[in-house]
């Protein structure tokens, strides 16, 4: 009977979680004519990978509202080509609707989705012109959490001050996280999967002349650009994580960090947060597919008592990781529980002790002063009803 409820149990649970932790074409890809607004928020650590984490966004303020983002089909040209930037395809060999061209502000971006993956073809705006030679997927379809993709990918491109860039690298997409959203509107969203997207960039500029492309000099200069890189380990690493939340085309919310990479020490140039409000995704009435997801959400039934107490009823987040000062931590409750918290090493053993005690249903924070921790990696255990739930921290 313990093995078959244990079964039972773990099967209701997957079952509740697969449901929505898979991104897909019908669901997910981008469409032209489609058009959704979003602001730029107050920057927030995107915090830990994993299952069960809470994201509170509630406390961040607006910066810049209502950037717009449309995308649209290419025009066909003589009945025979579509142009898409630096790319000319053939209308016999292209499907329109694997074609798409996405605005925001002055910036056209060229997307074509090729054997359910979605690629970036290259970018252009009043100052940049950019081609990537070998386009770089944004998404494969479907994918599942933990799926994780790698693809190198090369760009070149001329700048408005006829200067000319060679970009080359890898771009690695990786769902990492699924859990709960408190969005600065302060609604919550209980269906989120998270998306990370890494990409190690190397930048190189030259003087643009009158060699062709395909010049032989032309072509031993690249490879040299290349090498000098390389030479000098350094590298731009720009980190985006994407949130989608459950009967949403697009994501809700979304992170942007660059790092200057030199010999494997990272330092941050860059970061930005952009909130994409739930009411302003203006495709939805045109999108059958996601509206039934959010009428079925609407109509969800409560869970029933096989469902582990756990993953209904408790989720939380900490940041940063690695952490050099102090450690943050959020928790949510949904039904009041006895919680503590345990910050240990097995060097080092226990240094931090929050005791257990009862807790009513909320958002909970904690922080801890790990300013005079020993470098390496300890354990921050939770104890929720005297079940235990552990994650690694790294101390710099």
């Amino acid at each position: 009977m313990g093995k078959s409820l244990l079964l039972l149990l773990s099967f209701s649970f997957f079952s509740t979680f697969w449901a929505f932790s898979q991104i897909t074409y019908k669901n997910n890809c981008i469409r032209s004519g489609d058009e959704i607004i979003k602001e730029q928020v107050e920057f927030k650590d995107p915090g830990r990978s994993g299952e069960n984490v809470i994201w509170n966004f509630s406390e961040l303020k607006t910066i810049n509202s209502k950037y717009k983002l449309s995308f649209h089909s290419p025009c066909l040209i003589n009945d025979s080509i579509y142009i898409m930037g630096c790319d000319t395809l053939l209308k016999e060999n292209s499907d329109i609707n694997n074609l798409i061209i996405g605005k925001e502000h002055s910036t056209m971006y060229y997307y074509q989705v090729k054997n359910d993956t979605l690629f970036c073809l290259g970018h252009e705006n009043p100052i940049t012109l950019m081609h990537n030679t070998i386009p770089f997927p944004l998404m494969t379809y479907p994918f599942d959490y933990k799926q994780r993709i790698e693809h190198k990918f090369e760009s070149e491109g001329i700048h408005s001050s006829q200067s000319g860039t060679n970009t080359f690298g890898n771009i690695s997409i990786e769902s990492d996280a699924y859990g709960k959203m408190i969005l600065p509107t302060g609604d919550t969203l209980n269906h989120v999967v998270r998306i990370k997207t890494t990409q190690l960039i190397n930048d190189t500029l030259y003087i643009k002349n009158n060699i062709g492309s395909n010049d032989i000099s032309n072509i031993f200069l690249r490879k040299q650009l290349k090498k000098k890189v390389e030479k000098h380990h350094k590298q731009i690493e720009a980190d985006t994580y994407s949130w989608y939340a459950q009967g949403y085309r697009y994501p809700v919310f979304e992170t942007v960090q660059a790092f200057d990479v030199i010999d494997s020490l990272r330092k941050q140039t860059f970061a930005a947060a952009y909130f994409y409000p739930p009411v302003n995704h203006y495709y939805l009435d045109d999108d059958l597919d996601n509206t039934i997801v959010l009428d079925s959400l609407n109509n969800e039934k409560v869970p029933n008592i096989l469902t582990n107490w756990i993953n209904q009823n408790f989720s939380h987040n900490f940041w940063p990781n690695p952490v050099s000062t102090e450690l943050n931590i959020e928790y949510k409750l949904e039904q009041g529980a006895n919680v503590g918290i345990t910050l240990y090493s097995s060097v080092h053993g226990i240094v931090k002790i929050i005791p257990v005690k009862y807790m009513d249903m909320g958002l909970y924070r904690e922080t801890i002063d790990c300013s005079t921790l020993f470098p390496g990696a300890y354990i921050i255990q939770f104890n929720v009803e005297n079940e235990l739930i552990s994650n690694i921290v790294l101390k710099k």
